[in-house]
């Protein structure tokens, strides 16, 4: 009888023994596969490039943007001109 009991315990323990080392042996993280993430830098580069050109596309250029500083210049003195004109004239009471 004490056999068995030995016996008996002894499986046990070596059950739980393999069970325990099981249930710790943790899986190796995956690597990440370089290729797929070279692709998926690759796909997101492209979008970005395509946002861009979109972007750019609805601007004017520099050179159409604004009349340059002379011909600025040359339409506020007219504009102050035409003022100053408008008050010098006499009034009609």
């Amino acid at each position: 009888m004490r056999r068995r009991k030995l016996l008996i315990g002894g499986g046990i323990a070596v059950a739980g023994g393999a069970l325990y080392r099981k249930l710790r042996r943790k899986k190796p993280p995956a690597e990440p596969d370089p290729a797929s993430e070279l692709r998926q830098k690759l796909d997101e580069s492209r979008a970005i490039t395509q946002e861009r050109d979109e972007f750019e596309a609805g601007e004017v250029p520099v050179d159409q943007a604004e009349p340059g500083i002379d011909e600025r210049r040359r339409d506020v003195h007219e504009q102050a001109k035409s003022s100053i004109e408008q008050m010098q004239e006499p009034k009609d009471p």
